[in-house]
């Protein structure tokens, strides 16, 4: 399966099912499609909306996602503290981005620049963190569920996963129950 076996419009809409009855995966899911305009018209306020419920239910991802929408200024009013706070949950749950932009944030805080003085003319403006590759997400999330049909949308719901890395890594320790041989033909299993 690769990137042009994906109806994405079709993913929103399903995806958008299971976020209205509370899962907090297709949430951010659904938040970083908005954000990144993938199967939907981008739109930064549906993106910060799906992502405070996700991050309610202390979805890291999404809590770090909120984070940055807060910094930049997107789909909600700019508020660096508002934004400094939900990285900080975001980091207390283990997210990798949120303790880099607290990092970045605690640098700029050591070396304020004085309003009189004048950034040097070769310094570049600082761009905000890039997002995850969400249709890698997708392809692999949709690719499992068709693989497992019913019992792999359970599978999802009752199983907190917040990454690819960890959906690798469970179906690579489930060689019982799933047969990499199939899985393979769907899409390559990589080591993380």
């Amino acid at each position: 399966m690769n990137d042009d076996d994906i109806d994405y419009e079709q993913a929103a809409q399903e995806l958008l099912i299971e976020a209205k009855q509370g899962n907090a995966e297709s949430q951010c899911l659904l938040g970083q499609m908005y954000y990144e305009g993938v199967g939907v018209k981008q739109d930064y306020k549906q993106s910060a909306l799906w992502f405070t419920k996700a991050a309610k239910y202390k979805h890291a991802e999404a809590q770090y996602f909120l984070g940055l929408q807060y910094q930049n200024g997107q789909g909600v009013k700019q508020n660096q503290t508002e934004a400094e706070a939900w990285f900080q949950r975001a980091a207390k749950l283990g997210n990798v981005d949120a303790k880099a932009a607290l990092a970045e944030i605690a640098k700029s805080k050591e070396s304020p620049v004085s309003e009189s003085s004048t950034p040097p003319a070769n310094v570049p403006e600082p761009q905000p963190v890039p997002v995850v590759n969400t249709k890698k997400k997708i392809i692999t999330i949709i690719a499992i569920l068709i693989i497992l049909g019913v019992a792999g949308i359970k599978f999802f719901y009752l199983l907190y996963i917040e990454t690819y890395d960890n959906i690798t890594i469970i179906l690579r320790n489930k060689t019982s129950i799933f047969d990499e041989s199939i899985l393979g033909k769907h899409f390559p299993l990589t080591a993380a």
